[in-house]
């Protein structure tokens, strides 16, 4: 009995010090992204400045202007992503009712906009709504959707199919089909792994964090998010909230 309890006290402590440095090290990535984002933004905010003061006399230049604000907004997004799959477990969710059935024709028009050819469908039940943190909440769905859209760049016929409906039980399930470059499901479990990749970088850029982020979201919402998909003939994430 006395050893049990010796080992029990052990196991305690052992625990405590795993969570000390898990609070430590998400807060020094806390620093280090914020310090990160503001530098980035003043990044941003000296290439806005040089390009007002391009006359457009030097194509050249005002290029090098723009190639410097892409990356700086797209190390921007990668810092978010960081935050929340490494660093954001603290912050607490600023809940509201959110309706996700506007929610989802933004995100589907964002898609539109900037996807070129690929036909986005939508099948989503109007009223549908769920107390979630409304920023997050939108993170998710343009991962998802931003993946869909990657995944299909190659496809002869791209489509993807936005679904959002109510369940039985209660809960909310929004789905996001597409007819892309689908995985072996046999791998789905380095899916929501933070550099988890399934496919070549050339193939489908990213920098890996995006699942991993809809994972860490969803989660905390006390929801679920599931991958299905066969190589080739694409995939479907679906995530599931309480209403």
């Amino acid at each position: 009995m006395h050893a049990t309890g010796v080992e029990g006290s052990g196991l305690s402590a052992r625990l405590r010090s795993a969570e000390q440095r898990r609070d430590d090290l998400e807060e020094a990535i806390h620093v280090i992204a914020h310090d990160l984002r503001g530098q980035l933004g003043a990044l941003l905010g000296y290439a806005d400045l040089l390009e007002q003061r391009l006359d457009g006399s030097d194509e050249r230049v005002r290029h090098y202007a723009d190639t410097i604000a892409t990356v700086s907004e797209r190390l921007a997004a990668q810092v978010d992503r960081m935050l929340v799959v490494y660093g954001a477990s603290g912050r607490a969710l600023r809940r509201e009712r959110v309706d996700v059935s506007a929610l989802l024709h933004d995100v589907a028009d964002d898609i539109r906009t900037s996807g070129g050819d690929a036909l986005v469908g939508l099948d989503v039940a109007e009223g549908l709504s769920v107390e979630a943190d409304p920023i997050l909440l939108r993170l998710v769905l343009d991962h998802l959707l931003s993946n869909a859209w990657k995944a299909v760049r190659g496809s002869a016929d791209p489509r993807i199919e936005v679904v959002g409906r109510p369940t039985d039980d209660g809960l909310v399930e929004i789905a996001v089909r597409d007819n892309g470059i689908g995985f072996d499901e046999h791998d789905s479990g380095r899916l929501f792994v933070p550099c988890g990749r399934l496919h070549d970088p050339a193939d489908f850029p990213g920098d890996g964090l995006g699942l991993a982020s809809v994972a860490r979201i969803v989660e905390r919402h006390g929801g679920t998010v599931r991958g299905q998909g066969r190589p080739g003939l694409g995939a479907t994430f679906s995530v599931t909230l309480p209403a």
